[in-house]
């Protein structure tokens, strides 16, 4: 593996978020990965109607930075920042973490994709 395989992937990741192309979205997730999500439950599966659900409330893109990547064989850990916009706003923003796994085929997809809002949770009233 090489950082770039991961970075690609975190790119057409990002593209995919800014044309609201859920099912691009999906694609980079493993069958069996599982996202899980702030305040709701894990999804298992490539998470499509999840990523669709996004995009019906108005988001229009999602900007990642890797901060930390780690390889362990077929396995790379990767840690960053994410920006949510809805418009020209930033909706949402904090930390994730992937776990990338290397497929069959060589290629990199999503594992397990967790992430953290650094904004305080809504009062509830």
């Amino acid at each position: 593996m090489s950082r770039s395989d991961i970075e690609a992937v975190v790119v057409r990741f990002s593209q995919a978020a800014e044309e609201g192309d859920a099912a691009a979205m999906a694609s980079l997730f493993a069958p069996d990965a599982r996202v899980i999500p702030p305040g709701g439950p894990t999804v298992i599966g490539q998470a499509q109607d999840l990523w669709q659900s996004f995009f019906d409330t108005g988001v229009t893109g999602i900007a990642t930075k890797t901060v930390s990547l780690e390889e362990l064989g077929d396995v790379a850990i990767e840690v960053g920042q994410y920006e949510i916009q809805v418009g020209p706003d930033v909706a949402d923003n904090g930390t994730y973490l992937v776990v990338h796994r290397r497929q069959s085929d060589g290629s990199w997809l999503m594992g397990i994709d967790i992430w953290n809002s650094d904004r305080p949770a809504p009062e509830n009233t």
